[in-house]
């Protein structure tokens, strides 16, 4: 008979963190830079807070594994219990991230009142595959909804008028009136949109936290249940639970 072990479970969960974040990083995903940017952390900021938040799901899950998934599959080996509660989680990832960046988002400081979880349900922006070069909580997206782009980013129509049909940089693009307007990236001290991270328009990923692009192919979904298995089968394999006599 085997019963539930605290300290097992601790080492387990924190042993299959660190190696699932070393492979993530081996594949250019950077997932504590991007939890850490998430609650509006920059430099090495972003990667301690990141990494706590990182860790802390990883210690959850264990706990989670040790108490309700092993005992229930206490049959399985352990890698192989742990694979499949490995699947388990990277569906729930995949379902639940957007929702969970978006709490990391509002906790920072970092979003429009409209709410995260909304913006990502309109513009179809997730937290692990941010391909999208624009700043999640004010996307600028050619198929958005154009009126709350308006209230996001008003455009003065009297001023606009005043030109003489010369060319400038806010040319609107077709079926896509009125664009939102960012300002200038000198202008980013005192603009309350603009915000010098890599979420603001322009910016480049330095390394994508779901999705390598450099070294494999595969679709970001794919590489989410990837890493999930990873961190399940190592969790699996360093978790012993305590063991009793049969009565």
């Amino acid at each position: 008979m085997k019963r539930f072990n605290f300290k097992s479970a601790i080492v387990a969960g924190f042993v299959a963190t660190v190696v699932m974040t070393i492979f993530m990083a081996f594949f250019d995903m950077n997932i504590t830079k991007l939890l850490g940017m998430a609650m509006g952390k920059t430099g090495s900021m972003a990667y301690i807070i990141g990494g706590l938040i990182h860790l802390g799901v990883g210690l959850f899950y264990g706990l989670i594994f040790a108490l309700i998934v092993q005992p229930i599959l206490n049959k399985l080996p352990g890698f192989l219990s742990g694979s499949l509660y490995g699947i388990a989680i990277g569906v729930i990832a995949l379902i639940f991230t957007p929702m969970f960046m978006g709490k990391l988002h509002k906790w920072g400081g970092q979003c429009h009142p409209m709410g995260t979880a909304k913006v990502y349900a309109q513009y179809g922006y997730q937290g692990c595959y941010p391909q999208d070069p624009e700043h999640p909580c004010y996307p600028q997206h050619p198929n958005g909804d154009q009126d709350q782009q308006q209230k996001q980013y008003p455009f003065d129509h009297d001023e606009d008028e005043t030109e003489d049909d010369e060319e400038s940089d806010n040319d609107q693009a077709p079926n896509q009136p009125n664009p939102p307007q960012y300002p200038e990236q000198d202008d980013y001290g005192s603009s309350p949109y603009y915000k010098q991270n890599a979420y603001s328009p322009p910016h480049e990923h330095q390394m994508n936290p779901c999705a390598p692009a450099k070294k494999a192919s595969l679709p970001a979904w794919l590489w989410v249940l990837i890493n999930h298995v990873v961190y399940g089968f190592v969790l699996g394999v360093f978790y012993r639970p305590h063991r009793t006599d049969e009565q």
